[in-house]
């Protein structure tokens, strides 16, 4: 309770309030995490820029406090359409649609070097999720979806899963893995390094994100940038990125069988998954490009 309040002394304390502009990452905090800064920008002169990374989306029980924070911003940012379209249509301010976007990596390694290199079988088909391992994320939809293609059932009798990432729902995993008769198949590669993520999407053949929600699905971005098939849950803040049978394919929240069955439709046919790579190239380039981003923060910061 006593953060903000401290933030507001040290505000005040500076010698160049007038030259101070404060970068708030917003969040569902209560309202009064938020009213200092008007005040300060009322009294002192000091600016201040909202980005919006979410907050839940949740209604506010007051709305005043917070309609009073947002509309004495000099700038309101938002990290996805959804969050854009949401916050401009409850302050009536001008809320920017700007992903916090990095650059993406593309490996040197060949893939069969990358496979090498995390010992995954050169002839199998590989499918990716990068992420935490949490429920909001739904990995045991891709496992069911990995279990419904294994078999007589399946495209191919050595398909691999790979998890890069870990979280707290890593141990009921992988029991169901082994539940399902599948560990064989099934690999948990942990916590994988920003400089080495590159290597993992390179050696990967299909990009599955299954979330309930996301704002801007990084990952999944990345894997486009590396040419890799996606397909996608029909959620939030990833069917804004995500249109279905052109840049990706989409699939019912938490429906592992609908998920085997788009993943054979690509596996099926060569020219499905270069449309779909080829799309999803164009709309990098043209929406989620990390250099037009920067432009565009300087430009509103007059840098």
């Amino acid at each position: 309770l006593l953060f903000p309040f401290m933030v507001a002394l040290s505000l005040i304390a500076k010698k160049d309030k007038d030259q101070t502009h404060v970068i708030l990452s917003f969040s569902r905090s209560k309202w009064f995490y938020w009213i200092y800064y008007p005040i300060l920008k009322r009294l002192f002169g000091i600016r201040y820029t909202i980005i919006i990374h979410g907050g839940g989306l949740t209604k506010w029980r007051f709305k005043a406090p917070f309609k009073w924070f947002f509309r004495n911003a000099n700038h309101v940012i938002g990290i996805s359409e959804r969050i854009q379209s949401e916050y401009q249509s409850r302050t009536g301010v001008d809320v920017k649609f700007m992903p916090p976007l990095i650059p993406f990596l593309l490996s040197d390694l060949s893939k069969s070097d990358a496979r090498k290199k995390f010992d995954i079988d050169n002839q199998a088909s590989v499918i990716l999720q990068v992420g935490s391992l949490k429920k909001l994320k739904h990995p045991e939809t891709i496992i069911q979806a990995l279990a419904e293609l294994s078999g007589n059932k399946g495209i191919s009798p050595n398909t691999m899963l790979l998890f890069a990432g870990d979280g707290p729902q890593r141990p009921e995993l992988e029991e169901m893995v082994e539940n399902l008769g599948i560990s064989n198949q099934v690999r948990f590669l942990g916590n994988i390094d920003r400089q080495e993520i590159k290597d993992v999407y390179k050696l990967a053949d299909y990009y599955v994100i299954a979330s309930d929600f996301e704002g801007t699905p990084l990952s999944m971005l990345e894997a486009m940038a590396n040419n890799i098939p996606v397909f996608a849950s029909n959620a939030p803040g990833i069917n804004t990125v995500i249109e279905h049978n052109n840049n990706g394919l989409l699939f019912t929240i938490g429906n592992g069988k609908e998920l085997a069955t788009q993943l054979k439709k690509v596996v099926n046919s060569t020219d499905l998954a270069i449309g779909l790579t080829s799309a999803a190239t164009k709309i990098l380039q043209e929406r989620y490009d990390h250099k037009k981003m920067l432009k565009q923060y300087k430009a509103m910061w007059k840098l």
